[in-house]
């Protein structure tokens, strides 16, 4: 029997997919509070509707978070209750001079 999680079997494509979205998108940005709040928004948008395209038999969840770089503290917690052989998560991790992104993304298997 295989127990392989098939999350694992499309993770690596998933992050292939996201990252260039972050990294295109917050190209030469610098921090600021009002800006944040927008690429946030638009970065999960664009990796939800990027996934959509490529992968339908999969719900997804994104979630994004920009902070600025300094003493700033943030802490995430998440619990969730599912397949352990269809779904998962992980974080994508961008930093940048004045901020930090983290994109959180869990995957549903149907």
């Amino acid at each position: 029997m295989n127990t392989q999680n098939i999350f694992e079997e499309y993770k690596q494509e998933v992050e292939d997919i996201c990252y260039p979205v972050i990294k295109d998108y917050l190209n030469e940005k610098k921090y600021t509070t009002d800006g944040a709040e927008k690429w946030a928004k638009d970065i999960s948008d664009k990796i939800i509707a990027e996934l959509k395209d490529k992968k339908q038999k999969i719900k997804f969840l994104c979630t994004t978070v920009i902070l600025p770089k300094g003493t700033c503290a943030f802490h995430f917690g998440s619990a969730q209750l599912w397949r352990t052989s269809a779904d998962g998560y992980f974080v994508l991790k961008d930093d940048h001079d004045t901020f930090q992104c983290r994109v959180y993304l869990f995957a549903i298997g149907d």
